[in-house]
């Protein structure tokens, strides 16, 4: 659940944070991430973002610029905001860490209903 002032008439400030740990489920080239389960990582938790702060909508578009390779079995830290609305466009980014090593970042695209 999200808690959001309930006198708030439009989005809101917001930043998630998600950790988790990759697997060899994960894996694409050797010990690091498939990039398409990096992306999913960033949509997901960008999306979250953008609901977070009232800004629900449709994926339009994901812009993602990987860094480094995403090692497995390692801690990741995935962090998004919400950072503006445009008509019925809203959009977020983030980016994706293992330790202080970036490597992902991401933004995305999302269309109100």
């Amino acid at each position: 659940a999200i808690d959001r002032p309930a006198s708030s008439p439009g989005p809101v400030a917001v930043e998630v944070v998600g950790r988790c740990v990759l697997s060899d489920a994960h894996g694409g080239p050797p010990e690091r991430a498939h990039g398409g389960v990096v992306a999913i990582l960033l949509d997901e938790t960008i999306g979250q973002a953008a609901t977070a702060a009232g800004s629900t909508g449709l994926t339009a578009g994901l812009t993602l610029r990987y860094r480094a390779g995403t090692p497995l079995h390692t801690p990741l830290t995935v962090q998004a905001r919400y950072t503006r609305t445009e008509g019925r466009k809203h959009f977020a980014t983030g980016e994706l860490r293992a330790g202080s090593l970036l490597t992902a970042e991401a933004e995305g695209v999302f269309i109100a209903p």
